[in-house]
C-alpha cells in the first residue's frame, strides 16, 4: 500500500498514482482522474463554477493563446477589477505567482509567470480579507468536515518559503487558529461547499479546501483544493475527538477497500 506523499507536477497531478495503481498497489487518497482535476486550478475553478459553488472571477490562457493573439487575452482580462493575481494553473506552494495592480505591469508579470507551466488563471485579487481551510475525509458516500481554521498571513502570500522552509518552527508571519469563531451562517456555508466541492471532485481519503472571505462584500469563495494536504491536516480533526492514527485507519482501509471493489 502506498501513501502517495508528494507535491507538484508529475506526482500530486495523478501520475505516480496511474503508474501505481497499473501496478495494483493500493493507493491512500484520490485516484488519477480526481487527482488531476485538482491539480489544474484552471479544471477545478470549471468546475465548481459550472456547479454553482461560490468562485473569485477569473481569466485563463495557454501560453500559446499569449504568443498567438495577447491582445485578446487583454480584453478578457478587462472584464476583471484590479489588483489581478497570476497562478500557474497545475502548479502550487506559491511558486510563479504574481499580483499585478495596475494595466501596465500586466505584460511583464504574464512574461514572468510563462516559465512555470503552460497554463494560466488570472483572477481578482481581494485584499481585504480573511482565509479559512477546512478539511474533508470520506467517499462520495459518507463524509466529514473537520474544524476550520483561519489562517493569518501579515504580507498576504505565503511563498514557497513561508510554506515549507518554515513549516516546523515557528513563523512570526503565520498564523492559525482553529476551531474558528465565526458567524454559525459562515460556518454553515463552508461545511457545506466543502462536501459540494468533494463530491464534485469525485475525491476520495483527505482533501483540503481553502478558503477566501471578502470581508467588504461578506461573501465567500473557493480558492483552491489540495488533493494531498500537508500532515493530512490531522491538527483540524482532534476538534472532531479524530486522532491522527484513526485518521490512518480510515484512510488505508478505503485505499484496501478500493482495490478490492475494482476486482469485483
Amino acid at each position: 500500500l502506498a501513501f502517495p506523499m508528494v507535491h507538484g507536477k508529475y506526482t500530486e497531478d495523478g501520475s505516480i498514482v496511474g503508474y501505481l495503481e497499473t501496478l495494483g498497489i493500493p493507493i491512500v487518497g484520490s485516484d488519477i482522474y480526481s487527482s488531476s482535476l485538482c491539480q489544474d486550478k484552471v479544471f477545478t475553478k470549471e468546475v465548481l463554477n459550472g456547479n454553482d459553488i461560490p468562485v473569485v472571477d477569473y481569466v485563463y490562457f495557454s501560453d500559446s493563446d499569449y504568443k498567438l493573439d495577447k491582445e485578446d487575452i487583454f480584453k478578457k482580462i478587462e472584464e476583471l477589477s484590479y489588483p489581478l493575481i497570476i497562478k500557474p494553473a497545475r502548479l502550487g506552494s506559491g511558486i510563479g505567482i504574481e499580483i499585478v495592480n495596475r494595466k501596465e505591469e500586466l505584460d511583464n508579470a504574464i512574461n514572468s509567470s510563462l516559465d512555470y507551466d503552460e497554463r494560466f488563471l488570472i483572477e481578482e485579487y481581494i485584499e481585504k480579507k480573511r482565509e479559512f481551510n477546512c478539511a474533508v475525509m470520506g467517499t462520495y458516500n459518507k463524509i466529514q468536515t473537520s474544524a476550520i481554521e483561519e489562517v493569518i498571513n501579515e504580507e498576504g502570500i505565503c511563498t514557497y518559503q513561508d510554506k515549507y522552509t518554515l513549516e516546523t518552527s515557528e513563523n512570526p508571519k503565520i498564523k492559525k487558529i482553529y476551531p474558528i469563531e465565526s458567524p454559525k451562517e459562515l460556518v454553515k456555508n463552508i461545511e457545506e461547499y466543502s462536501t459540494q466541492t468533494f463530491r464534485l471532485l469525485c475525491a476520495k481519503g483527505m482533501l483540503r479546501v481553502d478558503y477566501l472571505y471578502d470581508t467588504a462584500k461578506k461573501k465567500i469563495y473557493v480558492d483552491e483544493v489540495n488533493i494531498i494536504p500537508a500532515y493530512f491536516s490531522h491538527h483540524l480533526w482532534t476538534d472532531k475527538n479524530i486522532d491522527y492514527r484513526e485518521i490512518m485507519d480510515v484512510l488505508i482501509k478505503q485505499a484496501i477497500d478500493g482495490v478490492n471493489h475494482g476486482k469485483k
